[in-house]
């Protein structure tokens, strides 16, 4: 993969980085389902 350097303090977006990176606090989550069966059992 290539990846470019970007200087932030040039970069034409940089508004829109800001408010993204700073003021949404933009994240992402994932969830499924796993069987605790056992897990359960050893705890108790």
């Amino acid at each position: 993969m290539n990846y470019k350097i970007i200087d932030k303090e040039k970069y034409y977006r940089k508004g829109v980085f800001r408010h993204f990176s700073e003021d949404c606090k933009c994240s992402t989550s994932m969830t499924a389902r796993i069987d605790v069966t056992y897990l359960v059992e050893y705890s108790k």
